[in-house]
């Protein structure tokens, strides 16, 4: 079979088979152009979808966060409510009030500084304590927290609340603030920056615990 710029060829008009044999088929120039769009499509495809996996992966972590902030504070709680803040104490000290090692000083079971999570949470019960072990936690590589006790009678300093005053010892009101300090990927680079959620509640002495100190 003839192509139809043969057919055209074969015609007595010279000026149309030339004209129709210029105009046919797809130049290098369209070719070209195609793919340049097709490629800047394929780039912004993949794009978008290495920003959602970003978002994804911070979004993890963040919920994380929280649910170790609010699993250490509900945890301070339950050891309170045994009155065993610092370990369940000898027998022969049942009856005293473990309330006082609520604190950052003194007989206080909690740093004042940013520490790695650990898998052992020690004796106390209570992570991110003093008596934590020295493993890291493999679920929480990265992160970081500290636990502030502060007093309830004073504005908290949203800035940073390590500037507020610690309770007196025999307060029998305080307030918590568990900060946890955890990694944020940045762009498409390895690159990383921490950000930090904050819990804060109060919390009171039990009627049952009436000695403080």
């Amino acid at each position: 079979m003839q192509s139809r710029c043969q057919l055209s060829q074969n015609s007595r008009n010279k000026r149309f088979f030339k004209q129709r044999c210029f105009h046919s088929g797809v130049t290098f120039i369209e070719l070209l152009l195609a793919m340049v769009v097709l490629l800047v499509g394929m780039l912004a495809a993949l794009g978008f979808l290495t920003s959602a996996t970003l978002a994804s992966a911070n979004a993890q972590r963040l919920n994380l966060a929280k649910d170790l902030a609010a699993d250490t504070l509900e945890q301070i709680f339950l050891m309170r409510d045994i009155n065993a803040i610092g370990g369940i104490s000898i027998p022969q000290d049942r009856n005293k009030s473990t309330f006082g090692n609520l604190s950052n000083s003194g007989t206080g079971i909690f740093n004042t500084t940013f520490n790695p999570i650990k898998s052992d949470i020690g004796a106390d019960l209570i992570r991110g304590s003093k008596d934590d072990g020295a493993a890291a936690d493999p679920r929480f590589i990265g992160y970081s927290m500290r636990i502030l006790i502060r007093s309830a009678t004073v504005a908290s300093n949203q800035t940073d609340p390590i500037t507020d005053p610690e309770p007196a010892s025999t307060d029998q009101v305080r307030r918590i603030i568990v900060e946890v300090q955890y990694p944020l990927t940045i762009g498409r680079t390895t690159a990383q920056k921490f950000q930090k959620i904050r819990l804060e509640s109060f919390i009171t002495v039990p009627p049952s615990q009436t000695n403080v100190g």
